[in-house]
């Protein structure tokens, strides 16, 4: 299948959704979709192709995400969800909260499979200190987690506000 044919995929999926937060929710499905079918490459040209294709599902995914953001009408529980991320982050250690910044805001999406202790290590951490706050996180409820062992820790974010508090937090 070539790019145009998968954007055409994308078109017709953009049309036919009538809600547009379902709209935005299912274009987001596909651009993870076909990000995730990057074809392994052989010669020089596959994989110039592979990386444009997954350039542009990247850039795609964003604008779903933002997409999704404005598709969804502001409501009194968005104002309980914010309490919800302020009060999560206010009980996290500076370090922690340095960990669980970079980590969640480095994440593509609300979801994703991270490994902690090489993200501490970057940071110049010791490598609980990430699970740590994340644990914090996970039982205010702001986001969910699960150990996949050697894999690393699977992390979906339930709460969309403890990222924009983050992105405004000082590094």
């Amino acid at each position: 299948m070539t790019l145009r044919e998968k954007w055409r995929i994308i078109a017709q999926t953009l049309t036919s959704v009538p809600n547009p937060a379902e709209r935005a929710e299912e274009l987001r499905r596909l651009a993870v979709s076909l990000a995730g079918r990057v074809p392994v490459a052989v010669g020089a040209e596959d994989r110039e192709a592979a990386l444009a294709l997954d350039a542009e599902a990247e850039i795609l995914q964003e604008m779903v995400e933002t997409a999704l953001l404005a598709a969804t009408p502001r409501r009194a529980s968005d104002d309980d969800a914010y309490r919800q991320a302020e009060m999560a982050l206010r009980a996290l250690s500076l370090s922690e909260l340095r960990g669980v910044r970079e980590l969640l805001l480095s994440m593509n999406g609300p979801e994703a499979v991270v490994v902690t202790s090489e993200l501490a290590e970057q940071l110049g951490m010791t490598p609980s200190v990430i699970p740590n706050g994340l644990r914090k996180l996970a039982s205010a409820g702001v986001v969910k987690t699960r150990s996949m062992g050697s894999k690393g820790t699977y992390v979906r974010i339930l709460n969309r506000e403890i990222t924009r508090l983050l992105a405004q937090t000082a590094a």
